[in-house]
């Protein structure tokens, strides 16, 4: 990476940082001033908030009624537009339950803040050999996407990136507490299990199953059993609503969202979801299993098979798109003119859907990742053919 791309790697992130803070200042100023009829603070937050807000009551299962949880989201602000819903597992709302303590907007700004410093931090020792590079991972649109709506996918992503950092130093206690806390969105872990036998990491399993088993179950104690029939509950719920109005979902990054696009029902849209996940898991299975020339490699791929596997990712998701884009830069994907052009790909994902009216992300979000994970995949083997037996 230039010396040139650095600078701007930098000049991006100041910026972000400095729109992040005029952000924070601007919802404040709305919500203080009556303001509330601005779309800026129509974010995702406000679910984790109100589920804070609920769970300091003492009453977290309430959190999956949709009418309790807008009732509470409408104590930021006193709009019927407050209708985001509450879907994480119990060890995700322990996670945030402190947030209710606090008002709104500097709820939101620890959140974000947090989030954005636990990210940074795990990038650190991933970007540091490439001049910039982990700033251009930092300021990156789907990064920008996160801190604006305040999702939770920048600690997620710091947990996968310490659990890889800690699996490659065989710290394999801390690797396998890292990924029982990514539990807190399970539906981007599937692919975690198959990448992990496939390279024979057993320490890490043999500490992950019971690390899981157990922050569960902490979780369930603070909460009580009651918490987890309302979970599974409102996850029918959810299924039921995308089977109706799947076609709608045009900011998912998901095969089952690109087919609904085109006119596939409910049922097509899994089976081709279904597919892809197999795909994804070869892939995974197949690189894992392999001497490679740089574990860069299977972290790329595992980032890109995630993407492509789960049946339910939003754009906020393509933060891992970046990250893979930061293994393949390691791995020496920039050195060329097509390398370099995949890698800004990566990075732009959702630019095109955010700047050419009708065109959707759930219209080549799919594809694209697809492909790139095909590629990655196909390097990492050519790559482990080549060393030496």
């Amino acid at each position: 990476m230039t010396p040139y791309v650095a600078r701007i790697g930098r000049g991006l992130l100041v910026a972000l940082l400095l729109g992040l803070v005029a952000y924070l200042a601007g919802i404040a100023w709305e919500l203080n001033s009556g303001r509330t009829e601005d779309a800026a603070v129509h974010i995702d937050f406000v679910a984790f908030w109100a589920a804070a807000k609920l769970a300091v009551a003492g009453e977290a299962a309430a959190a999956f009624d949709a009418d309790t949880l807008i009732a509470h989201q409408s104590l930021a602000a006193p709009e019927e537009w407050w209708t985001y819903y509450w879907h994480y597992p119990a060890l995700f709302h322990l996670m945030v339950t402190p947030l209710g303590l606090l008002a709104f907007t500097p709820a939101f700004a620890v959140f974000t803040t947090v989030a954005l410093g636990l990210y940074i931090w795990a990038l650190g020792p991933w970007g540091r050999p490439i001049p910039g590079a982990w700033a251009l991972a930092v300021a990156a649109p789907p990064v920008a996407f996160v801190l604006a709506t305040g999702n939770a996918t920048l600690i997620w992503g710091a947990g996968l990136l310490w659990a890889l950092g800690f699996l490659t130093s065989g710290r394999n206690i801390l690797a396998g507490l890292m990924i029982a806390l990514l539990t807190i969105k399970p539906q981007l872990g599937l692919l975690i299990p198959v990448a992990l036998i496939a390279g024979r990491h057993w320490r890490t399993v043999l500490w992950a199953t019971p690390a899981t088993l157990i922050l569960t179950s902490l979780a369930t104690a603070v909460f009580g059993p009651d918490y987890w029939p309302a979970f599974f509950s409102a996850m029918a719920r959810t299924t039921a609503e995308f089977a109706d109005y799947g076609h709608n979902a045009v900011t998912m990054v998901t095969w089952y969202a690109f087919s609904r696009q085109f006119g596939a029902g409910h049922e097509t849209g899994l089976a081709v979801q279904g597919v892809s996940l197999l795909a994804a898991a070869a892939a995974v299975a197949l690189v894992w299993a392999r001497r490679p020339a740089s574990f860069d490699l299977k972290a790329a791929v595992l980032c890109l098979a995630t993407l492509v596997s789960t049946p339910y990712a939003n754009q906020y998701e393509l933060v891992l798109a970046v990250v893979a884009a930061l293994f393949l830069a390691r791995a020496g994907v920039g050195e060329r003119p097509t390398g370099r052009i995949w890698l800004a790909a990566l990075w732009a994902l959702p630019l095109p859907g955010w700047l050419v009216p009708g065109l959707e992300i759930a219209h080549y979000a799919a594809p694209a990742l697809m492909l790139s994970l095909a590629a990655a995949t196909r390097l990492a083997l050519r790559r482990s053919a080549a060393l030496p037996a």
